[in-house]
């Protein structure tokens, strides 16, 4: 005879089943929630650093360039070639001379130490010396073979030239070099080597305290997919080392971005990759830590939450366990609305009315069902807020990217389109179409970053609402020449996601106001703080509107209602004040402290 499951046995198989189910859904959701936020956390992380590098060491370059400017057009380096060309017993030796010390060259080198040896380069004589040291500007006589493939490139650019590094068995080093006299028939040229250690000064990081822990690095790979820094796992590493990861394949065909991949030592690791913009370079710089010391938090958390599921697992089991003994046998009545209730049937009535603990029990249950009930109403009704407000955010997102690829970069790949088909009929094209289409193609390009960084600038959430506004109004005054006067005062560094995304977009409509229907030439904006409000205003001297016609079809498509929109959605006030041909005021006034803003 089969063994019937008593109600006691039930209610503690149901108990421990719900409370282990919502347990386990609520640790894995927390962990794969925590885990992408680490992640995104750690690659943001990663392209900051790498950004700070990138910028370093295209800034390092750029000053090494304007160096060999200024050093090549100094007095003293003439000098110095003439006295080269003129004592022709040094090249009969084969011996060095210990010329004066110079005084520019000396100051220079004393606080520049970029720059190992001087090499000067005169028709078939050259020379060189060390920038410091013991033997500090003793001329010594030196191979001008060695340096011919770079005269020559030299000679065509008639200009600076760098050229990319090599070694010479003993020491690695890149050499910089220009023309004495460019524009002239001179045959006289200075090379500059920089040595390698100024490049690892910037590169190169071995502090578990800088963000990278015991396994970040950055680091710098050439065209030939050999290091161009000094690796933190393997001595020398200097065009040694081969990377051929796929962050360096896409860094390479400029597609900078951020993955999981497997590095030159063939370990799982995050990467922040892109190509360095240096004349003369074909670089691409990574930032890259490895996968396991990135995870280790969450395998952290991971273990807690295991820890804490087994003993709220144990506590829901000892509890269901001491209330079902206080249960009675098993009724049907309560039993079938209990199974209704797991189905999700909440409105199942119960006639039990007694005055017994079954009868509070019966009590407990209808209330229970309908806090049950109630509940999930509540749950679905800010379900479907949510879905209908995820949704209509998307789509606005989608349509504003629609509206901006067809106006502009749309239009662009057409006038593109149309100018290679001209090209395409011209049996002698000149040199002149093809510049045109090049200069078309890298607006097209430029066009389309501005539009993916209008989506979401990655600048508003690294630092903050001041500097994105700030960079809105630096983009403003250098592609449209406006005068822009931005002051901010005040404004609190714990901003509200909502109030940031919103104060920007708000910012952008208002700048694409003034840019499309304005004409002004200076414009004002502020953005301040004060007694929990947030106050942001705008004025140019443009040609301004009827207030009236705020809401006509011509001024619903500048903008202004979205604005309006915004404001209103934040619980804020926008004043608008404008007269035609006496520009445009903008007041916002909104409060930081509203159920909107602490929810989000």
């Amino acid at each position: 005879m089969k063994r019937k499951i008593l109600i006691t046995e039930k209610l503690v198989l149901y108990f421990l089943l719900l409370g282990i189910g919502v347990a386990v859904i609520i640790s894995i959701f927390y962990y794969y929630s925590s885990k992408d936020a680490l992640l995104s956390r750690t690659f943001d992380q990663l392209t900051s650093l790498r950004i700070e590098k990138k910028n370093r060491i295209e800034k390092f370059f750029s000053e090494r360039n304007n160096d060999v400017i200024f050093i090549s057009r100094s007095t003293e380096i003439k000098e110095l070639f003439g006295l080269i060309n003129s004592d022709d017993s040094l090249y009969k030796s084969k011996t060095g001379f210990n010329p004066d010390k110079r005084g520019f060259l000396n100051l220079f080198f004393q606080n520049e130490t970029s720059f190992e040896k001087v090499i000067l380069v005169s028709g078939k004589h050259c020379v060189s010396f060390n920038t410091h040291g013991t033997d500090r500007f003793i001329l010594n006589i030196d191979d001008a073979h060695k340096y011919n493939g770079l005269i020559e490139k030299i000679r065509e650019k008639n200009d600076i030239v760098l050229e990319d590094l090599k070694t010479d068995g003993k020491e690695t080093f890149l050499n910089v070099g220009a023309p004495v006299s460019p524009g002239d028939s001179t045959t006289d040229y200075l090379i500059l080597q920089i040595n390698i250690e100024s490049i690892n000064s910037i590169m190169y990081e071995n502090n578990p305290h800088n963000g990278l822990g015991k396994s970040g690095e950055s680091y710098l790979v050439g065209e030939d997919f050999l290091m161009r820094s000094t690796s933190r796992f393997h001595d020398n590493s200097v065009l040694n080392t081969s990377v051929k990861s796929d962050g360096v394949k896409n860094a390479l065909d400029n597609k900078p971005g951020t993955a999981i991949i497997f590095d030159y030592r063939n370990i799982k690791v995050l990467s922040s990759f892109s190509k360095v913009n240096i004349n003369g370079l074909n670089w691409v710089i990574l930032a890259e830590i490895d996968f396991e010391e990135a995870m280790i938090t969450i395998h952290e958390i991971r273990n807690n939450i295991l820890g804490l599921t087994a003993i709220l697992s144990l506590i829901i089991f000892i509890i269901a366990f001491l209330f079902s003994k206080r249960i009675s046998r098993p009724i049907i009545e309560l039993k079938d609305a209990a199974q209704n209730v797991g189905k999700g049937n909440y409105n199942t009535p119960i006639s039990i009315n007694r005055g017994d603990e079954l009868g509070e029990l019966a009590d407990s249950f209808r209330l229970m069902s309908e806090q049950i009930r109630a509940k999930t109403e509540e749950l679905e009704i800010e379900k479907m807020n949510r879905l209908q407000s995820m949704i209509d955010g998307q789509e606005s997102e989608r349509q504003r990217l629609s509206r901006e690829l067809h106006d502009s970069m749309g239009q662009s790949l057409i006038a593109l389109k149309l100018r290679i088909e001209n090209l395409d009929d011209c049996h002698n094209c000149n040199e002149t179409k093809f510049t045109g289409v090049k200069k078309l193609l890298d607006d097209t390009i430029d066009e389309a970053r501005r539009i993916s960084n209008n989506l979401m600038p990655a600048v508003l959430k690294e630092f903050g609402i001041e500097t994105a506004i700030k960079n809105l109004c630096d983009d403003l005054k250098n592609q449209k020449q406006i005068e822009v006067m931005f002051d901010c005062q005040n404004v609190p560094a714990n901003l509200p996601d909502i109030i940031k995304i919103y104060v920007f977009r708000i910012s952008q409509e208002a700048f694409n106001n003034i840019i499309k229907h304005s004409g002004a030439d200076e414009v004002s904006v502020s953005l301040y703080s004060e007694n929990n409000y947030l106050y942001l205003s705008f004025e140019d001297n443009g040609t301004g509107f009827i207030e009236k016609d705020i809401y006509s079809s011509q001024l619903n498509k500048n903008g202004l209602i979205n604005m309006k929109e915004r404001v209103k959605l934040l619980g804020g006030e926008i004043n608008i004040k404008s007269e035609s041909g006496r520009g445009t005021i903008i007041n916002i006034i909104i409060p930081l402290k509203t159920d909107l803003n602490e929810k989000n």
